[in-house]
């Protein structure tokens, strides 16, 4: 990991900075763990950051923040969300509702997402996730500055068992998801209106997945 660039100093008559910044084959958890209290993506991260805002207070500079964010999770997994188990379990859930599922989670070979902040709120709607059997989708918005996050996130369990460099083909079973709440502790939640307004159409998309999943 290393910052290229870093200033600290004002602009004007207020305190200003501007981050110039990349890292690589950084742990994400505990990285992200440390900076944000996120503890929901394992794997190894590389992003590449600039960033630059000023302001007479905390709350100022980080409502001031600007600039692209790239970043890219190799070889890990998405906590709170476990696709293919859902997937599996479908009639369950059609039949009683969600139950949160301890330790869920959805490995993958690669997630990236492209980060545009202004006024300091980062928003994507670039975020693609390749794993065996999944694919996902997703968009969404990270307040810096109240340090929350609302991102709906779109994962599709597919045929193909190809990681990184496979096809991004997302025409499989969806369930959608919710991310939402404080950065530290968001609440992780399928969207299963879909699936409960047409249940027939759920199970017979699973049949034909074949037995992967199973």
């Amino acid at each position: 990991m290393g910052a290229r660039y870093l200033w600290l100093g004002r602009s004007g008559d207020v305190p200003a900075i501007e981050l110039v910044a990349s890292m690589e084959g950084v742990e994400a958890l505990p990285f992200l763990t440390e900076a944000a209290g996120f503890e929901h993506i394992e794997g190894r991260l590389r992003a590449d950051v600039q960033v630059s805002g000023a302001g007479d207070n905390s709350e100022a500079l980080a409502r001031s923040l600007k600039g692209p964010v790239s970043v890219i999770f190799a070889d890990g997994a998405v906590r709170g969300i476990d696709v293919a188990g859902l997937v599996r379990n479908v009639q369950s859930l059609i039949d009683g509702g969600y139950t949160e599922i301890e330790k869920a989670r959805t490995e993958f070979a690669e997630l990236s997402v492209s980060i545009g902040i202004e006024n300091g709120v980062g928003h994507f709607d670039d975020l693609r996730l390749l794993g065996p059997l999944v694919r996902m989708s997703g968009q969404g918005n990270i307040d810096l500055a109240a340090q929350t996050i609302d991102v709906r996130l779109d994962p599709r369990v597919v045929e193909s068992l190809d990681g990184q460099g496979g096809d991004f083909d997302v025409s499989g079973l969806g369930m959608p998801f919710i991310v939402t709440g404080a950065i530290a502790g968001p609440s992780i939640y399928p969207d299963v209106s879909g699936i409960l307004a047409n249940p027939d159409q759920a199970l017979e998309a699973i049949s034909q997945l074949g037995g992967n999943i199973v």
